[in-house]
């Protein structure tokens, strides 16, 4: 026997009896060494008494579907009505509990994970909803199924992308970013600082940055900064001193980056500006 974070221990394999209320139950345990979202485990519960059924919190954060019928969610202190097809989040240590409707039954399927964008989903109103496309791509576990943490992953993936989508009222952040990196460009610049300074997440900022710029923020700054590197050296600087006026930690680094971007070297450009400025017509 086994605990699973959606509640009471359950055997290890799928054991059933015909006198055992919940007669379409699956526990899965998951092996999964994902960083940012990570299914350790996958259930579902087809039909169940009616009763208060405890969900255990104590080793990962619970994503639910409610799969039919309607009922009750407790969730700390919340009393929250919950039904066919409203999705929610418990949180790693939350006290929590689901109870159907009376003489009614409220299948669900849970999805047990860990990983570093835990706490995002724990910001998600309880319960939410997602469009009926949405839902109709969400994976249908299957207990016997190759690959089901990374299919698990995947629909975890989609639905923090669709609920971390910035409000048409939400403050116009990325050209915050713009004008950070255009004025900063010569000093040392962390995605990860940018992101805590606007009190937004890493990962949300980066996709929210490279679908209205079209390139990544790492991108942005390298193509900022070799713009006016071209500048500095059409201005007669050196290469070392061009390097260090445009955030690169060295010469040698900047020559190497200069020279796969643009196609020559710091110093080839300078003999090219030359010449052209020596060859053009008077």
């Amino acid at each position: 026997m086994r605990n699973n974070c959606a509640g009471k221990p359950i055997p290890d394999k799928d054991v059933r009896s015909k006198n055992d209320p919940l007669t379409n139950l699956y526990n899965i345990f998951l092996k999964q060494e994902l960083a940012d979202i990570n299914p350790v485990s996958v259930g579902e519960i087809r039909d169940t008494p009616d009763a208060y059924r405890g969900i255990h919190t104590a080793d990962c954060t619970n994503f639910y579907r409610i799969l039919d019928g309607s009922g009750t969610l407790f969730l700390n202190d919340q009393v929250i009505p919950v039904k066919k097809d409203d999705l929610f989040i418990v949180p790693l240590g939350a006290k929590a509990g689901m109870r159907p409707a009376p003489g009614k039954t409220i299948p669900h399927r849970w999805v047990g994970f860990t990983g570093t964008l835990t706490h995002e989903f724990e910001r998600f109103p309880v319960p939410f909803t997602l469009p009926p496309e949405v839902m109709a791509q969400l994976y249908t576990p299957n207990p016997s199924a190759r690959n089901l943490g990374s299919r698990l992953a995947a629909d975890l993936f989609l639905i923090h992308s669709i609920m971390q989508e910035p409000e048409e009222n939400e403050p116009d952040y990325i050209q915050k970013i713009v004008n950070r990196i255009n004025t900063s460009y010569m000093e040392k610049l962390s995605v990860t600082q940018m992101a805590a300074d606007l009190g937004l997440d890493r990962c949300h900022l980066s996709r929210v940055f490279k679908s209205k710029m079209n390139m990544s923020i790492q991108d942005y700054i390298l193509q900022f900064r070799l713009s006016k590197a071209k500048r500095y050296l059409k201005h007669g600087y050196s290469t070392s001193d061009t390097a260090a006026l445009c955030g690169f930690t060295d010469r040698v680094n900047f020559s190497k980056v200069f020279t796969r971007e643009i196609g020559c070297s710091p110093t080839e450009w300078k003999k090219i500006l030359d010449w052209e400025t020596w060859n053009r017509p008077r």
